[in-house]
């Protein structure tokens, strides 16, 4: 099933996410692989003045974002938030800017997961442009 979101998708995201494999470093430490997983997402910015104070504080280069995952339909369960990653998210048209997305964990609705409809997977995340 595609997206509903699809033709509104303004950001990729790119996380490190757990493989499950797990080697040894040259000091003996147990290290977690990771890969690289891209999706979609469909962001607009949060404009309640008290939940981006709650969340970004006084930061000029960071942003509360609010939206809907759209390739995939939703996150692997190798994937938990808070985490964070790489973000491209187009402001307008013709102007992209780089930086870091943070996901924020969020509980998805009790009656859309009772149903098993899984197109509608919200995210909350802090986009830092850097």
């Amino acid at each position: 099933m595609s997206s509903p979101f699809a033709t509104f998708a303004n950001a990729t995201l790119t996380f490190n996410v757990p493989t499950g494999n797990v080697t040894t470093n040259a000091v003996g430490n147990r290290v977690v692989e990771t890969s690289p997983l891209q999706f979609t997402a469909m962001l607009k910015p949060v404009k309640d003045a008290a939940e981006v104070s709650f969340y970004v504080g006084d930061d000029d280069v960071s942003e509360l974002m609010k939206g809907y995952l759209v390739e995939p339909l939703i996150f692997p369960p190798t994937l938990t938030a808070p985490i964070e990653g790489k973000a491209e998210v187009k402001t307008a048209i013709g102007v992209s800017k780089t930086g870091t997305f943070k996901l924020l964990p969020l509980t998805q609705s009790p009656y859309l997961t009772g149903l098993g409809i899984d197109f509608l997977t919200k995210i909350t995340g802090v986009f830092r442009r850097g």
